[in-house]
């Protein structure tokens, strides 16, 4: 129920003109088409942006600030993910929005931190993920490091600050004063506790994983399988002795169905070949409920338009369906948290750029007619990038 509003320089969503012949980026747009109004058809903000408000808003400005400044006045919660110097050039740190809103909870998720030698480093998180030690855990023996292909400390910082901003919420209707609170999320930080696991284990041993692969020390064998039609795969992990022998049987085996996983494991590729010798002139899906009806671990490698097709999701309603006005109807990954007396709701689709310049200022802020006239007159307010 929360009025979210995203404050955005007229530039965040990239230049005024993206040439048709795009490239490799052309698969972010709907159809691969970007276009008349690219920056509003961008499938990434689309997908994550639904249920907010756009207020395209000019920082470098004066009067841009000021705007700012009376919107902060009105909020409960600003949240940021700047280097720690941007902010404070603007006078929005925490102890600047505290004199303007004594009771303003303030998030910030910087990539480093705001103290230490690295605090104005920019980050990405593509360049956190490698910082963190993720990617030197991935990767097959002899291939050097691997990288994710989601860039991982972008959603796991946004679900610490999250729960953070839950809490200090939380924490500041148990005061009687109402105090603001300032939260900090590094995200090299968050990224930190999300590889813990791994981090510990170097220690305990002095030294990094090899990189494996898709294998596993307990588990042999254990990958992906290529299989029958373009780029169709099946995923196996083999647990326990029964599961092997399971394998074995439906995948003529026979000579190999005896071996401990102590054999397995030293004969990993020999297996591996084995078995995508066996998986691939089958269909995945077959395999799957033949494998999974025996006892063994195994599913399709799904790609997107199984999981769009799929019964599974359809039958729990997981799609949110959302007409865009620059996009036109279209089918969202929904929220999987289910709340049995308060259902989340897709009120509306993500924002066109500065969509709701004029309504956030008149409903927030009793802006005149003429305010706002002279603020789109100065280009402080934006509904387009700049050319």
């Amino acid at each position: 129920g929360a009025d979210v509003v995203l404050i955005e320089a007229p530039f965040s969503r990239g230049p005024a003109e993206v040439s048709a012949a795009a490239g490799p980026l052309t698969h972010l747009y709907p159809e691969e088409a970007v276009g008349q109004q690219p920056w509003n058809r961008f499938g990434g903000f689309n997908k994550l942006a639904r249920n907010r408000r756009s207020v395209s808003l000019d920082l470098s400005n004066p009067a841009g600030r000021q705007v700012f400044a009376d919107l902060a006045r009105q909020a409960d919660v600003v949240i940021e993910n700047y280097s720690p110097r941007v902010m404070p050039q603007f006078g929005f740190d925490f102890e600047g929005l505290r004199k303007i809103n004594p009771n303003i909870v303030y998030a910030a998720m910087p990539g480093y931190g705001a103290t230490g030698p690295d605090r104005d480093r920019t980050a990405l998180g593509p360049l956190i993920e490698a910082g963190s030690g993720l990617s030197a855990s991935m990767g097959y023996p002899g291939s050097g490091p691997y990288r994710s292909g989601i860039a991982w400390p972008d959603p796991v910082a946004g679900m610490h600050a999250a729960a953070a901003i839950l809490t200090a919420l939380a924490d500041r209707e148990a005061d009687p004063d109402r105090a603001g609170r300032a939260i900090e999320v590094a995200m090299i930080e968050a990224m930190g506790c999300f590889v813990g696991e791994s981090l510990l284990a170097a220690q305990v041993r002095g030294s990094d994983t090899a990189p494996r692969g898709n294998r596993d020390p307990l588990r042999a064998p254990q990958g992906c399988y290529p299989c029958a039609g373009a780029d169709r795969w099946l995923a196996i992990s083999i647990e326990t002795d029964q599961q092997w022998t399971a394998l074995a049987r439906i995948a003529a085996l026979d000579d190999l169905a005896a071996l401990t996983l102590e054999e397995r494991t030293a004969r990993n590729d020999e297996l591996d070949a084995r078995i995508a010798t066996w998986t691939r002139s089958s269909d995945p899906s077959t395999l799957m409920h033949t494998l999974q009806q025996a006892g063994v671990i195994a599913m399709l490698v799904a790609d997107a338009r199984d999981i769009v097709e799929s019964p599974q999701l359809a039958a729990r309603n997981f799609w949110a369906v959302l007409d865009h006005p620059a996009v036109g109807l279209r089918s969202y990954p929904g929220n999987p948290i289910r709340l049995s007396d308060t259902p989340i709701t897709y009120r509306t689709a993500a924002p066109l750029l500065g969509q709701h310049n004029r309504a956030v200022l008149t409903d927030w802020l009793d802006y005149s007619e003429e305010h706002l006239e002279a603020l789109e007159r100065d280009a402080i307010l934006a509904d387009r990038p700049p050319l």
